[in-house]
């Protein structure tokens, strides 16, 4: 007979020792790590999965919020997701994503995000890979030319937030996949684990087009400006940064930034001298599908109907057949309809991404219908590739 499990809140601090032993142990983290963690991401948070022994695993609920075509949806991001080694292999850790799952549908998240240590777990559960996360390097000598002609203006670390969110939030809105931030994750930013974080702001203050964090450090015989974030809402402003970025080029080699696959700011350099070191793909998971596609925004000069069929095991009141009404750029969903476009939650996540086309879904077998409507669903998600700077 199976051991049958129950999800909950951090009751007491022998739930909280237990929890970060676990995560301790599944990360390899120090317990002053856990401390710092817990305390910056708050015990509410926190979820523990509870057996007969008590706890054996856990993880983060993240509240935050996702930009897709100039609209910001409500999203879960989940992480430090661990279970005790001696529970492992016994169906722990998937009872403990549906289990949350369904906490997150029934707090009205339409969306959850992650990074998957282990792809075969959350597939299994509906999330499925929704966009890119790059590593890029570029060299600081060779565009010392690049010229900015706006004022760059330190920021104070008091003054840092007050000024760069309502920036980042504006150029965020342009970037699919892109994060409304958790206050811990700008608490990552400002205070990064190697260095000091120096800001700049370019513009006047009060009226920014733009900024920067960064850090600096000597990795062997590399010297390397990392950029915690960035942001420019005009070529100017990123001419400014450029040209800002460069005259470190006496002490530092290279610069290094996360972004997308395709970062539209490089084509402002002289020459293709970037490169990207590293890379991965996040996974998404449509948590409630009218919700999930009546709040984003559709191309404006469209107006047609997808007849979805979605296949949901673990969320029942996704399961079954929908239809997207589109115009003006909004969407409308309804029960019913021919289910003429037929596919799992999981394929859904990276049709409605745009990391794939319904036609690249189709060609995989993931997504089964008429040509015709596999077109014109590769219409209506049709967008920039998403893209997730942020780690969590």
């Amino acid at each position: 007979m199976g051991q049958s499990y129950e999800l909950g809140s951090l009751q007491d601090e022998q739930d909280f020792q237990r929890l970060g032993d676990i995560l301790c142990q599944s990360f390899r983290v120090l317990k002053s790590d856990w401390l710092d963690y817990s305390r910056i991401i708050g015990l509410e948070n926190f979820r523990v999965l509870r057996g007969g022994q008590g706890v054996v695993g856990g993880l983060v609920v993240y509240p935050m919020g996702q930009w897709w075509g100039g609209e910001c949806l409500p999203l879960a991001g989940i992480a430090a997701v661990g279970i005790a080694p001696e529970y492992r292999g016994q169906g722990a850790a998937r009872c403990l994503m549906e289990q949350t799952l369904r906490e997150v549908y029934e707090r009205e998240f339409p969306l959850s995000a992650l990074y998957a240590a282990t792809q075969p777990l959350y597939r299994s559960v509906g999330y499925e890979q929704g966009g890119t996360r790059c590593y890029w390097q570029v060299p600081l000598e060779g565009w010392a030319g690049i010229q900015g002609c706006l004022p760059m203006v330190r920021l104070a670390d008091e003054e840092i937030l007050g000024h760069c969110e309502g920036v980042y939030r504006q150029f965020a809105a342009r970037c699919s996949g892109y994060l409304e931030r958790h206050p811990a994750l700008w608490q990552m930013i400002l205070h990064p684990q190697q260095g000091s974080a120096f800001a700049y702001g370019v513009g006047e203050v009060g009226a920014l087009q733009g900024y920067i964090v960064f850090s600096q450090r000597s990795q062997t015989a590399e010297r390397i400006l990392d950029i915690c974030d960035w942001a420019a809402l005009t070529d100017e402003a990123q001419r400014t940064l450029w040209h800002f970025l460069s005259l470190h080029r006496s002490q530092l080699e290279y610069c290094r930034w996360y972004g997308s696959v395709i970062e539209p700011r490089l084509a402002l350099l002289p020459e293709q001298s970037a490169q990207i070191l590293s890379s991965e793909l996040w996974f998404l998971r449509i948590v409630n599908v009218p919700l999930a596609l009546e709040l984003r925004s559709y191309p404006s000069l469209m107006t047609t109907e997808l007849h979805l069929a979605i296949e949901d095991p673990i969320i029942e009141e996704n399961q079954g057949c929908f239809v997207l009404e589109v115009a003006g750029g909004k969407g409308r969903v309804k029960r019913g309809g021919r289910g003429s476009l037929r596919l799992k939650i999981g394929s859904l996540a990276p049709l409605y991404s745009g990391l794939y086309s319904a036609a690249q879904l189709s060609q995989r077998g993931q997504l089964e219908g008429e040509e015709a409507e596999i077109a014109i669903a590769s219409q209506v998600f049709g967008s920039s590739l998403p893209a997730m700077p942020d780690l969590f």
